[in-house]
């Protein structure tokens, strides 16, 4: 299953985003998953390793990635 193929802080992300329909920013993401055991500053790297596996695209909006 893709899921197993992800770290422990990926499938939290994973599970946590699940409640954004349509996608989401990287503000949104940290919104719903930084906490004191995953800091705001590790949340790119996350988000990346995701977009790498292909389970998260990237998409840019206007000026946004």
């Amino acid at each position: 299953m893709e899921f197993d193929l992800c770290t422990e802080a990926g499938r939290s992300l994973w599970m946590r985003g699940s409640i954004f329909v349509g996608g989401f920013a990287l503000e949104d993401a940290v919104s719903v998953r930084a906490d004191e055991t995953l800091p705001t500053d590790d949340m790119m790297d996350i988000v990346e390793a995701l977009v790498d596996k292909s389970f998260l695209q990237r998409e840019t909006r206007g000026d946004f990635v």
